[in-house]
């Protein structure tokens, strides 16, 4: 029993040295290796930037997202973010040429997000210049804390977190 929680203490402290590793280093180009599914499976969203710097600004200073590169494609820019939990990533997309505007898709509701803690998001955001669009509320009936914010082009983004 010692010997298995002494391994299994060593495999934790091992995976978090290279977990944290992973998170700091930014990829000098981006990945283009796609993960190996065996089930339908969300890869990313796009969402339209007007101004991509200041997009990235707000996603990574004002959500904690990471940039993973940045990519030319035919007339556009793309910029994936990636989430501190890990899993889908939202893709930044702006236009080359300036002056120009993405054709419209239809009509983006809300991104919807995870938080483990709300206040401190909040906070985070704060810091980095940025407001709720309103107090959060606290839905006890569904065990949830909801705020929304929205990013430098409009676009809305509703905050979670499990109480």
């Amino acid at each position: 029993m010692i010997y298995r929680n002494m391994f299994l203490a060593a495999h934790a402290a091992a995976l978090l040295i290279v977990s944290s590793a992973y998170a700091q280093q930014a990829p000098s180009k981006p990945d283009t290796t796609l993960p190996v599914v065996k089930a339908l499976t969300m890869l990313s969203t796009t969402i339209p930037s007007s101004d991509i710097d200041r997009s990235i600004a707000f996603y990574t200073k004002g959500l904690g997202m990471t940039v993973q590169g940045k990519m030319e494609m035919g007339r556009v820019i793309e910029v994936p973010l990636l989430f501190p939990g890990g899993g889908t990533n939202l893709m930044l997309q702006k236009p080359k040429a300036e002056g120009t505007t993405l054709p419209v898709r239809g009509a983006l509701s809300r991104i919807i997000l995870m938080v483990p803690d709300l206040k401190a998001l909040e906070a985070q955001l704060k810091a980095a210049g940025y407001q709720l669009k309103g107090p959060i509320n606290e839905m006890a009936q569904y065990k949830v804390a909801v705020a929304h914010v929205e990013d430098p082009d409009g676009n809305h983004i509703e905050l979670i977190q499990r109480l």
